[in-house]
Order: C-alpha cells, then structure tokens, then sequence
C-alpha cells in the first residue's frame, strides 16, 4: 500500500481484500563467492540494502 498511500488517503481509491493481504516474505540476494565483485554488483546491493534493509520501511502501510 506504500505506493498508493496518497490515493487511499484521498479517497481516490479504497482498499477491498484486506484480509487477504499476502504474508510479508524476505528478499534474498544470491551471488558468487568472490573477494572482489565488479563494482556495478556491488553497487546494486549496496542500493537495494540501503532501499528496503529498514524494518521502518516495511511497516509504512
């Protein structure tokens, strides 16, 4: 519901189905074990850690 917190608040849309809201699961990031990954994966992780790694983001409902 973070993406449409704004619309809902308005009146602009309604939320039907909450009770059949899908469990929150994890985000698991797979990769080799190197000493060195290229600069563009670890960048990646890096962004997704800093993005969504709070627990604060995933209660923003």
């Amino acid at each position: 519901m973070r993406e449409v917190r704004e619309e809902v608040a308005a009146g602009r849309l309604v939320a039907v189905l909450d009770a059949f809201a899908a469990p929150l699961i994890g985000i698991h990031a797979v990769f080799p074990q190197r000493k060195h990954l290229p600069v563009r994966v670890r960048l990646f992780f890096d962004f997704f850690k800093h993005t969504y790694g709070h627990p604060e983001y995933w209660g923003q409902d």
